[in-house]
C-alpha cells in the first residue's frame, strides 16, 4: 500500500509540473528537448545511472511536498517561494543539488604544415560533432546574488569530417593515374570532468556561471578512417590480391591524446520554479580548453607517392595546435534541501 501511495503521489506532481510548463509556454520546447535527449542517449553506458539519478531527485521532492493543499499556497508559503527564487542564503538552507543532461557541439582543428595539394590527409585539419554529457552538481548560495557551484560529469567528445582528395594509384594496365577518393574519419573519447564555478544571479530568473574545468580521460580514445575510391573504375586498393577492394578502412583503438586537459567554462542559465524546492533549468555554455587535444607530431604525406621525386615520393608534414572546444546545451533539475 505504501508503494501504491507513492506512485499516486508522484503522478500528481508530474501533472502539476506539466500544467506549469503549459502556462509558461515552454511545453513544446520541453517536449523537443526531451525527444532530442532521449534519442541522443540511446546506446550510452550510463543510461541506467541517469534514470536512477532523476528518479531519486523526484522521490526526494515528493517526500517533502504537502499534498493536502493542492489548490495553492498560503501567504507564508508564497513568501518562502519568492525567497527561494533568489537563491538567498538568508532564511533558508543555502545548499542545492541536482542533475543535468545535455549535448555538446564539438569543434576540432589542428595545424598541418607541408600538406600536398589535394592531400588525402587534409580531411584531418578540422572536424565537428555532437555528443552527450551527464552531470551532478552541488550549489552553495553565498548571498542573494552570488554562489559557488561544483559539477562532476561524464562528458563524451565526438567529432568527424569528410573530404575529397586526389592521390596516385596504379590502374589495371599498371600505369599511374589520378584516383579521386573521399576520405572521412570519426574520433570519440570520454572524459570525467570537474568544474567549480562562481554563480552570479543577473535577476530572479537568469544567472551566469564561470570557472575552470578539468577533463580527465576516461577509457580509450578511438578513431576510424575510411577512404573510398570514386573513380576511375579500374583502380583498387591491394590491386591483384585476395584483399582487392575500393574501400580502405583503418581503426585506431587507442588513439594517443592528452590524458588531462584544463580550460574555462562559461554558462548562461534560466531558472523556472516548479515548487519552492524544485527548479527546471535550461542552460547554454561554452568550454574553452587551454590544453591541446593531443601532442604535436610529424608524419609523411604519401598522397603523390608515384609522382613526387625521388620515388617513392613522400613529403614530411608537421601537426600541432590540436584544439578541441565545445558549445553545450543542457536541461537540469535543481533541488533545494
Amino acid at each position: 500500500m505504501e508503494i501504491k501511495k507513492r506512485i499516486v503521489k508522484l503522478n500528481y506532481y508530474l501533472v502539476i509540473i506539466k500544467k506549469r510548463l503549459i502556462n509558461f509556454n515552454i511545453f513544446n520546447i520541453f517536449n523537443l528537448l526531451q525527444y532530442f535527449l532521449t534519442n541522443l542517449w540511446i546506446g550510452m553506458k550510463n543510461k541506467l545511472t541517469l534514470l536512477m539519478l532523476l528518479f531519486s531527485s523526484i522521490v526526494a521532492y515528493s517526500q517533502d511536498e504537502d499534498v493536502l493543499r493542492p489548490k495553492g499556497r498560503g501567504i507564508n508559503e508564497e513568501e518562502q517561494y519568492r525567497n527561494r527564487r533568489s537563491s538567498s542564503k538568508t532564511g533558508k538552507n543555502p545548499w542545492s543539488y541536482g542533475v543535468e543532461v545535455g549535448s555538446n557541439l564539438n569543434l576540432f582543428s589542428q595545424s598541418m604544415s607541408g600538406l600536398q595539394q589535394d592531400s588525402r590527409l587534409s580531411v584531418f585539419e578540422s572536424g565537428s560533432g555532437v555528443s552527450p554529457f551527464i552531470g551532478v552538481f552541488l550549489d552553495y548560495a553565498l548571498t542573494d546574488e552570488t554562489g559557488i557551484q561544483v559539477k562532476l560529469a561524464y562528458d563524451q567528445k565526438d567529432f568527424s569530417n569528410s573530404k575529397d582528395a586526389i592521390l596516385d594509384a596504379i590502374g589495371e594496365d599498371l600505369s599511374v593515374v589520378d584516383a579521386f577518393v573521399t576520405g572521412d574519419y570519426a574520433t570519440s573519447t570520454l572524459y570525467l570532468t570537474f568544474t567549480p564555478q562562481f554563480r552570479w544571479n543577473i535577476n530572479q530568473d537568469f544567472f551566469l556561471l564561470a570557472g575552470p574545468t578539468i577533463h580527465f580521460k576516461s577509457g580509450k580514445a578511438t578513431q576510424k578512417f575510411t577512404e573510398t575510391i570514386n573513380s576511375p573504375d579500374d583502380v583498387y586498393y591491394f590491386l591483384g590480391t585476395p584483399n582487392q577492394t575500393r574501400t580502405f578502412v583503418s581503426n585506431a583503438d587507442n588513439l594517443e591524446i592528452n590524458s588531462t586537459r584544463v580550460g574555462l567554462e562559461f554558462d548562461l542559465g534560466y531558472k523556472y520554479m516548479f515548487t519552492p524546492e524544485l527548479t527546471f533549468v535550461p542552460k547554454i555554455g561554452y568550454q574553452y580548453m587551454f590544453t591541446t587535444f593531443g601532442k604535436d607530431e610529424k608524419i609523411d604525406d604519401f598522397t603523390k607517392y608515384h609522382t613526387t621525386p625521388p620515388f617513392p615520393g613522400t613529403v614530411p608534414i608537421t601537426i600541432n595546435s590540436k584544439a578541441l572546444h565545445s558549445l553545450q546545451f543542457s536541461v537540469g533539475i535543481w533541488y533545494n534541501f
